[in-house]
């Protein structure tokens, strides 16, 4: 607020809610068929200019990204390690195939080679153990949405409990194998 601008947030999940505590902000509990009506209130009322968004291909994400863009707001989508690792993007209306990037390789060069260099960067300083204790935390909280958003879907096509199972198998074959190979 300080520079003019006000932020306003949406609790899709209980993940959400966990994470964003006790800071103000909508929940939105209603399912996708309600969910221009109440951008639309949303925007109007608080003179929304722009949203952001992490990833755009969620299915809660898809229409609030093509509404806005019906009505002059413009979005603005994060992703992770799309251009190099541990590096997170910020585009204009999307990312991957709809991102806004030209599609010359060329151009990526052209411009690479303008940028100043900055070393190898700092890279963050994220353990796997803190980055899964996060996701777990996130994803365990989910077990109020059905009495807090009854109408959220996921976009995963699996539950958490069944990916964390995968790659526990995954990680166990793994070192079945590397073990395997040791003299």
């Amino acid at each position: 607020m300080a520079d003019g601008y006000r932020v306003y947030k949406i609790n899709f999940n209980a993940g959400d809610l966990l994470y964003w505590g006790a800071r103000p902000a909508w929940n939105y509990r209603g399912d996708l068929s309600g969910l221009r009506d109440f951008l639309d209130e949303k925007w109007r009322r608080h003179g929304v200019t722009d949203q952001i968004l992490f990833g755009d291909r969620r299915p809660i994400h898809r229409p609030a990204i093509d509404h806005a863009s019906s009505v002059g707001i413009r979005s603005h989508v994060f992703e992770e390690g799309y251009l190099r690792p541990c590096w997170v993007t910020l585009e204009r209306e999307g990312v991957n195939g709809h991102s806004l990037l030209p599609r010359d390789p060329d151009w990526f060069q052209s411009v690479g080679e303008r940028l100043p260099d900055y070393g190898n960067g700092e890279p963050f300083a994220s353990p796997f153990r803190i980055r899964a204790a996060h996701d777990a935390a996130y994803h365990v909280a989910g077990i109020a949405n059905p009495i807090l958003f009854n109408r959220y879907r996921t976009h995963a096509p699996v539950n958490a409990a069944v990916e964390y199972a995968g790659i526990s198998a995954a990680s166990r074959s793994a070192l079945a194998q590397a073990a395997e190979t040791l003299p």
